[in-house]
């Protein structure tokens, strides 16, 4: 398994590479290909809403032509959650699909912290940051003590979405959460 964090003084991000980007990736195209199927089947999204008939034809035609296409997972597309808490035994990984509630969880028993590098484009890896608009209020936050980000204290909430991604840090020691998704128009609540 590998997961990198790596942080500079501007921003942070955890970057999935090797066994674990194949896990994740491999979990993901499972849940997803079922999910299609069954609304392909039902005509329906999981969750039982009705999917337009134009919409479930394209879906069709598309599907039989074997084009890869996703399932419906609403307007936005945000069905996987990905969450990085530091344990005492490392690093432990959760990613849920709020859509059909299936879980995996991998842990990184060493991970690697290591300044923000460019990444090999030849591997295949998947990452979630912290950018420097972000970081910028995560420093600013009455809870947040930086030499205490890869503890137990916090974890790092990841929602990817057709618009951006959602990011929620959390703070087990106060109980608070902040909100660092960056829209591009707002300040931090």
């Amino acid at each position: 398994m590998t997961i990198i964090v790596a942080q500079n003084d501007t921003a942070l991000a955890f970057c999935l590479v090797g066994d674990t980007y194949i896990s994740v990736k491999n979990r993901e195209e499972m849940i997803d290909s079922r999910v299609l199927d069954h609304q392909l089947t039902t005509g329906q999204t999981w969750r039982g809403s009705p999917i337009s008939e134009k919409l479930l034809k394209v879906m069709h035609l598309a599907h039989e032509q074997g084009a890869r296409i996703p399932p419906l997972y609403g307007m936005i597309q945000g069905a996987y959650r990905y969450e990085f808490r530091f344990t005492p035994e490392g690093l432990l990984l959760h990613c849920l699909n709020g859509e059909t509630g299936d879980t995996l969880e991998l842990a990184e028993h060493a991970p690697v912290i290591q300044p923000i590098t460019e990444f090999d484009a030849s591997i295949e890896y998947m990452v979630f940051s912290v950018n420097e608009l972000s970081y910028q209020w995560l420093v600013a936050w009455e809870y947040w003590e930086a030499q205490q980000a890869y503890n137990s204290r916090y974890y790092y909430r990841f929602v990817p979405t057709t618009i951006g991604c959602f990011v929620v840090v959390y703070d087990s020691e106060s109980g608070s959460e902040i909100d660092l998704t960056d829209w591009g128009c707002r300040p931090p609540d």
